[in-house]
């Protein structure tokens, strides 16, 4: 038999650290509980969150990052 490619779906998550509304701890648990709320509000389940690129905004309105299911 051949070989089998199993590609398994991954939740990728970016961030970037270099603006001044991500400098602290308290700014990266800030953008995940935003994540964590959009996708509570968004979705039941994961399934209903693939290949879409969602963006993740500062206290400031500035997109600092991104987060998917692919």
């Amino acid at each position: 038999m051949g070989d089998l490619l199993v590609i398994m779906t991954q939740f990728v998550l970016k961030i970037a650290l270099g603006n001044d509304a991500m400098r602290t701890k308290g700014d990266v648990v800030r953008a995940l509980d935003n994540v964590q709320e959009q996708m509570k509000k968004e979705y039941s389940t994961i399934h209903g969150m693939k290949n879409e690129c969602r963006k993740i905004i500062d206290v400031n309105g500035n997109t600092v990052g991104n987060w998917e299911v692919k």
